[in-house]
């Protein structure tokens, strides 16, 4: 049994499949493709009628979307990690949406916004996902989150910290969430390679 869950998992490890599975993939790429762009297209419907759950289903669907993409990229299949990413998509795209509205309801200052969503929403975000990613794979979640809590939060900083500056000052309110999504699609990737490492 492998304590610090970083070479190999317990539920599921990364090994090249038949191509079968690269089949399964390619389909669960266009599907994701598809779904996401509905969604996009149907954004501000959705929004109207539940920003939370855009945020979920959106979130769902990118993050599904990205890992497809890293898979066929890496030659590595695992429909275990989709669905890792999937519920990722959910739980970040809920808390996303929770957090960014709480900072702009309490925070009237721009550059405090972004100064208290770098301190404390990224940190947040990346324990939370190391965490989960722990968790799914069957790793010791301490040894796990010692290990790579660090480098992915200061590989976060490729990232978060310019979309950050940006949905607080550019972006309109409306559009804020969408936004922070798509950067996540990117975050997804980068994410995907540093888990898959």
């Amino acid at each position: 049994m492998d304590t610090g869950g970083i070479e190999v998992g317990l539920l599921e490890k990364r090994v090249k499949k038949p191509r079968s599975l690269q089949i399964l993939v390619i389909l669960a790429t266009v599907f994701h493709t598809a779904l996401c762009l509905v969604l996009l297209i149907l954004y501000e419907k959705l929004r109207d009628l539940s920003t939370r759950g855009t945020a979920a289903i959106i979130g769902a669907a990118m993050g599904g979307l990205g890992e497809c993409l890293l898979q066929l990229y890496t030659k590595k299949y695992s429909f275990s990690d989709i669905l890792r990413f999937q519920v990722w998509g959910v739980l970040n795209g809920i808390w996303t949406r929770c957090w960014t509205e709480k900072l702009i309801f309490h925070l009237k200052q721009k550059p405090l916004m972004i100064l208290v969503d770098q301190l404390f929403g990224n940190p947040l975000s990346i324990f939370f996902f190391i965490g989960l990613t722990a968790f799914w794979k069957g790793y010791d979640i301490d040894l796990y989150i010692q290990k790579n809590y660090l480098p992915a939060l200061k590989l976060s900083l490729i990232i978060w910290p310019i979309a950050s500056t940006l949905q607080f000052t550019v972006i309109p309110r409306n559009f804020i969430l969408i936004f922070n999504i798509v950067v996540s699609f990117i975050w997804v990737i980068v994410l995907g390679v540093f888990t898959s490492q």
